[in-house]
């Protein structure tokens, strides 16, 4: 049998054990998206909810599959910074979320 995935493992801010994190499924995938989503449309009354707020809840329900425990928002913000959160968005959806050839792209378009 073979797997067609990596998973890697993630350490976390204060937590000894690392975190395996590796692709999510398409349903899981399709909630992180919807709350990723936010970030360039805005929920009505949303308007102004910080990026990294966006970032912290897309990553705690992404932290519904690899660590249960952490998928409280008010629990994971005690463990993570924002690069972790990045790379943990990364290896989970597949979507560089700082990607600087991205934001080049759309700067000259």
């Amino acid at each position: 049998m073979k797997t067609v995935y990596t998973i890697e493992e993630v350490k976390l801010q204060g937590i000894k054990k690392a975190v395996q994190v590796w692709p999510l499924t398409i349903k899981q995938f399709r909630r992180v998206a919807a709350v990723l989503n936010t970030i360039q449309n805005p929920k009505e009354g949303e308007e102004e909810k910080l990026i990294m707020d966006i970032l912290l809840e897309a990553t705690a329900i992404a932290m519904e599959t690899f660590e249960p425990s952490l998928s409280d928002v008010e629990v994971l913000e005690d463990h993570v910074d924002m690069p972790t959160m990045d790379y943990i968005l990364n290896i989970a959806t597949g979507v560089t979320i700082n990607d600087p050839n991205q934001k080049a792209a759309q700067a000259q378009s």
